[in-house]
């Protein structure tokens, strides 16, 4: 069973996923200053661990942070390339928006390989949290 711990550092927060002792995944969220958006991105787990819902459950407990620091979305910056990470971001509700945006930094992106992604909080809008079907806070 994976133990799940969170690493808080200002605007940035580092959630892990623990297996025995050693790290099997982690993902980072941060409340960008840049863009004013909340931001996942490097969901990472281990190759022998892929595939269990750890990605999943890293990913759920990041938007679980958002929304309880009061975000009314959470946005993620996807390459078309990465399928197994486009069906992760899927599954928890995130939808795509669109091909030009500012990235996490604030600098204009226009990627062809490449799209923001939103989960929208609030009236209106469900999403999964740790396997549940919850009904976020209105903005």
């Amino acid at each position: 069973e994976e133990e799940f711990s969170t690493l808080d550092h200002e605007r940035r927060m580092y959630f892990l996923a623990e297996k025995k002792g050693m790290v099997v995944g982690f993902i980072r969220l941060w409340n960008s200053p840049h863009i004013k958006e909340w931001v996942v991105d490097g969901v990472v787990v281990h190759p022998l661990h892929r595939q269990k819902g750890v990605g999943c459950r890293l990913l759920e407990c990041a938007i679980e942070k958002a929304l309880t620091a009061g975000a009314s979305s959470v946005v993620a910056h996807l390459s078309d390339t990465n399928a197994p990470t486009i069906r992760l971001h899927e599954k928890v509700g995130f939808e795509r928006e669109t091909a030009e945006y500012l990235n996490s930094f604030g600098n204009p992106r226009k990627n062809k390989r490449g799209w923001q992604w939103r989960l929208r909080f609030g009236k209106g809008h469900n999403q999964r949290v740790h396997g549940k079907a919850t009904a976020s806070r209105d903005p």
